[in-house]
């Protein structure tokens, strides 16, 4: 299923909404979702909820301090994490990297260190904000 269909089919936009939203992401290349945002079409966590589903990832509103560590920061170099906004922690399951929309980068560079993650969506707020306390 495509985000939009999910979208919809959720209630979350109405077809015409999304008309509006895939036609800044055609004029401006921005991705959908932040095109929809942009349009103050849907919450940045409404549409983080949802691709949540559409990924089959969790999605986590807060970060709290507790979830990071010396290791789990050091997974990924600080000047990768803060140009795709992404940081690593951990759980009782072993390390989580916490994305928004930089996945596919930041599976790249884990893959190289042979390592093995998680990952899980949370706002660019709340992992700029992580990055602002831990990698400053």
């Amino acid at each position: 299923m495509r985000l939009g269909e999910l979208l919809i089919e959720k209630g979350l936009v109405s077809e015409q909404q999304l008309l509006k939203g895939l036609t800044r992401h055609y004029r401006t290349h921005e991705l959908l979702g932040e095109c929809l945002i942009l349009e103050g079409v849907i919450s940045e966590s409404s549409l983080l909820g949802a691709l949540s589903e559409l990924l089959d990832v969790p999605y986590f509103e807060v970060l709290t301090t507790d979830m990071f560590s010396q290791e789990s920061l050091a997974l990924i170099p600080g000047a990768y994490a803060k140009r795709w906004c992404v940081i690593a922690g951990e759980n009782n399951k072993g390390f989580i990297v916490f994305f928004n929309d930089k996945r596919g980068d930041v599976e790249s560079l884990i893959k190289e260190k042979g390592m093995h993650v998680s990952y899980a969506l949370s706002k660019k707020s709340e992992i700029r904000r992580a990055l602002d306390a831990f990698l400053s």
